[in-house]
């Protein structure tokens, strides 16, 4: 509760704006600090990704396979030109001789391939397309020929076949053009008959599902009617231990039953209100008596009598705030308890995994079905219908087979690469990309160098300005410093001395700072001095919402500075 005629000075919201203010130079001066290695890291990874692209090879190597792969092309562009006066393919042509140029073809193009020349690649691919198609249509013109032959052989056997086949059915129709007309009579009674069954055999089973559904119905409504008096049962009885437990000697709501869940639950401020309402009775007549004198309660009782010996040594003391929180704490914990002995009842356990019980439907009513009586059919005999021999079409001429045009020439002349590098350079260079980055950091000079005569596009590092400068820093702390002179002269309590005073020991060693290794020691304990002034103030300052405790002394204001009219708290 705070003391009468505490005041606080418009130099807090300074003080804040000129702390931001030093952190904010300080983060500054970090990121320079971090600068070098920010540029190292980044020069790495640029010249690894430079260096995976760049081609690092002996030059006589290189000359003597492009002359290889130049032979190579001109061998695969006169078959090339061969195949491109194809046009398509037609019975009795020289199949093998067509089928050996193209697996000469496919040699010059998997010697092609094995070179890995990126420019040819899609060549190489849609000529092997290309030649794949010629290969299937090769074998689907010799697949064609020897069809053709099959058919023409079975197509005469059929023509025979068919005639007998013809005076064997004259015979079959003549003989079967009664028995047909009966047989239909005999189908449409047996068709009505089938639905009429059908229906029955749906009837009955229905009907029998139906009776099954009402026995049951029965049984759960019996089941229903047993677990809605049990529940009911229940919530009866957590409602007595919630009245119980709220009936206390404050009257005061510490407990809810939720009947949904069937368990009992604390309140959300009924222990906080409890112990507020001891504490405040305890204010009253602590001249009289001790804070033990309010446990005699019969809350406390039925809670077990659970100790109060540190809240009564706080409350002795005069740390009430504080007897107040222990008083809170273990009663939370002895309701805790007591609730879940309660809810651990085997009987509440079990109905809650029951869940709450659901009212069953009544089935919709099924009538009794009626078995349909069985046609009288007539008895027939029906004539062997001959098999009418699979027909054989006439066989047609072969059709030639289209081909596609074969455009697939390659027009790409190998020569040395443009970006090819010395290897000794960048072995040099290497020495300063990897390992510690102490091997890069102090030679940005050297390996730029380096890089200037590799070419290629080989990265340089950017060099970077790491020295030291405060002035930013401490034109921020003087604010700092100013803000903290003109709060005044207020007593403050020893907490408050001892946290100020740390502050300005913080600000005295971030000024005389004059390298990053210092900088960086003091940079940490004035975030340390800095975060406590703050949370000092917003809990000891009800106007920064913090909440001060004993007596407050009012503010004695400096030479030249208002007074602030004293506001009290009620």
């Amino acid at each position: 509760m705070a003391g009468e005629g505490y005041q606080v000075t418009k130099s807090l919201a300074a003080e804040k704006a000129a702390i931001k203010r030093v952190t904010a130079e300080i983060q500054k001066l970090t990121a320079r600090k971090n600068a070098s290695t920010t540029a190292i890291r980044s020069w790495r990874f640029k010249y690894m990704a430079w260096k995976n692209r760049v081609t690092i090879t002996d030059h006589k190597k290189i000359e003597d396979e492009i002359t290889v792969q130049v032979r190579t092309i001109r061998a695969y562009n006169r078959g090339a030109g061969k195949l491109a006066t194809w046009r398509s393919l037609t019975a009795g042509d020289n199949l093998s001789q067509k089928s050996r140029e193209i697996r000469l073809l496919r040699r010059h193009l998997a010697h092609l391939q094995s070179f890995e020349i990126n420019e040819i690649a899609d060549t190489i691919a849609s000529a092997e397309a290309k030649l794949g198609q010629y290969e299937q249509a090769i074998e689907q013109m010799k697949r064609a020929e020897d069809q053709h032959r099959e058919q023409e052989a079975a197509y005469e056997d059929n023509k025979k076949l068919q005639q007998k086949y013809q005076k064997e059915l004259a015979i079959y129709e003549d003989t079967e053009k009664v028995a047909q007309q009966e047989q239909g009579e005999n189908e449409d009674l047996q068709a009505q008959y089938q639905q009429e069954l059908k229906a029955y055999h749906r009837q009955v089973e229905r009907y029998s599902a139906y009776r099954k559904a009402v026995d049951r119905f029965d049984d759960s409504m019996d089941q229903f009617l047993a677990a809605e008096d049990k529940r009911e049962e229940i919530v009866e009885g957590l409602q007595d231990v919630a009245t119980r437990l709220n009936q206390n000697d404050y009257s005061i709501k510490i407990v809810d039953v939720d009947e949904e869940k069937l368990e009992l639950r604390p309140t959300s401020s009924g222990v906080d209100t409890v112990a507020g309402t001891i504490i405040t009775s305890y204010r009253n007549y602590r001249d009289r008596m001790g804070l033990d004198r309010f446990f005699e309660l019969g809350l406390i009782a039925t809670l077990g009598n659970p100790g109060f010996s540190t809240a009564i040594a706080e409350a002795e003391s005069g740390d009430l705030d504080g007897a107040q929180k222990e008083i809170t704490r273990v009663l939370s914990v002895a309701l805790e308890q007591y609730l879940d002995g309660e809810n651990g009842k085997q009987e509440l356990v079990q109905a809650r995994q029951a869940g709450e019980p659901e009212e069953p439907k009544e089935p919709e009513r099924v009538d009794r079905p009626v078995e349909p009586e069985k046609p009288q059919l007539k008895v027939i005999e029906h004539a062997k219908k001959p098999v009418e021999p699979e027909k054989v079409a006439k066989p047609k001429e072969v059709e030639p087979i289209e081909l596609p045009a074969f455009t697939e020439v390659i027009t790409y002349t190998p020569s040395l690469l443009e970006n090819m590098v010395d290897e000794k350079m960048v072995a040099e260079l290497d020495g300063y990309a990897t390992g510690s980055y102490d091997n890069t950091r102090g030679h940005f000079e050297e390996l730029n160098s380096i890089a200037e005569r590799i070419g290629a596009g080989c990265p340089k590092i950017t060099i970077v300005d790491t020295t030291f400068s405060a002035n930013d820093l401490i034109s921020s702390l003087s604010e700092l410093e100013g803000a903290i002179r003109s709060f005044g002269g207020q007593r403050n309590s020893q907490i408050g001395d001892r946290i100020i005073s740390r502050l300005k020991a913080a600000e005295s060693e971030l000024k005389s700072a004059g390298n990053f290794e210092e900088f960086q020691s003091a940079s940490r304990r004035f975030d340390t001095a800095s975060t406590s002034l703050l949370a000092w103030v917003s809990m000891n300052w009800w106007q920064e919402g913090g909440k001060p405790s004993g007596k407050a002394h009012p503010w004695k204001p400096q030479a030249g500075t208002r007074r602030l009219v004293t506001k009290k708290k009620k």
